[in-house]
C-alpha cells in the first residue's frame, strides 16, 4: 500500500500510528517518521557515517564510541573503539538522540548553558549539553544523527562532523 494512501486512511479513519505500523509490518517510530516525510538512516548509511568518524578518531589517537540513530531517536548502529571509557556508550547515544529530537547539534545546548541559559534543563526530554551530536541530513531531510563521545567536547564534535560528511 503506498504511503500516501496510508496517511489518507489514517487521517480519514482516525487510526493510530500503531495500527499503521501493523499494516506495513514496521515499528511505530519507523512508520511515523517515514509517513511524515522523514527518511530513516539505513544500516549501510549508518556504518559509513560511523566508519568515517572512527577513522577520524583513529587518525588522532582518540578512543571513542559512536551511536547512529534514526529520525525517531532509535538506535540504528553503534560502535565502540577499544579502550573507550564505558560512560561514553550512553553519552554517545544521548548526544545522537539530542541532535535528532531537537533537530540541531548538541553543541547548541552546551553553548546555551555556557551563556547562562538553563531553561532547557526543564524540558521533559533532557538534551545532552555537550558537543558531539550532529543531525545527519540527506537530500534536505534529517535521516538520523550521530553521537560521538570519549574525547573532549571539541574532539567529539570533530569526529562526529567527519562522520556526517560521509552521509549520502
Amino acid at each position: 500500500m503506498p504511503f500516501e494512501k496510508i496517511i489518507a486512511a489514517k487521517v480519514s479513519r482516525g487510526i493510530t500510528w500503531e495500527e499503521v505500523a501493523k499494516k506495513v509490518g514496521q515499528s511505530k517510530e519507523w512508520t511515523t517518521a517515514l509517513c511524515l516525510g522523514q527518511m530513516t538512516a539505513n544500516a549501510e548509511q549508518a556504518k559509513a557515517v560511523a566508519a568515517a568518524a572512527f577513522a577520524e578518531a583513529k587518525k588522532n589517537n582518540w578512543r571513542m564510541a559512536f551511536a547512529i540513530v534514526g529520525p525517531a531517536g532509535e538506535l540504528v548502529y553503534f560502535e565502540k573503539m577499544d579502550g573507550t571509557q564505558m560512560a561514553s556508550v550512553m553519552i554517545a547515544q544521548g548526544k545522537a538522540r539530542t541532535a535528532v529530537m531537537f533537530r540541531r547539534p548538541s553543541k547548541t545546548f552546551a553553548d546555551q548553558y555556557a551563556a547562562g541559559n538553563t531553561a532547557f534543563t526543564t524540558f521533559t526530554e533532557q538534551p545532552v549539553a555537550s558537543e558531539g551530536g550532529i543531525p545527519i541530513v540527506v537530500s534536505g531531510k534529517i535521516i538520523g544523527a550521530i553521537g560521538a563521545s570519549g574525547g573532549t567536547g571539541q574532539q567529539d564534535g570533530v569526529a562526529a562532523a567527519a562522520g556526517v560528511s560521509a552521509a549520502k
